[in-house]
């Protein structure tokens, strides 16, 4: 978190935005950024339009 709290405090970047965190993991990411004073505006988490169509195929 630090290098991304430094990337937005360096002005190369705006907000922080994490992917494929689990709850765990995300809420703890979170709870840092807030206490370091970092916009975290966006959870991606993988997706794949075939693996969702074989578990509704299956």
């Amino acid at each position: 978190m630090g290098a991304l709290a430094s990337a937005v405090q360096s002005g190369k970047t705006l907000y922080v935005g994490l992917s494929n965190y689990d709850g765990e993991h995300l809420q703890r990411a979170a709870t840092i950024l807030n206490e370091l004073k970092i916009s975290f505006v966006i959870n991606q988490n993988r997706y794949s339009i075939f693996a969702a169509r074989l578990k509704t195929m299956a």
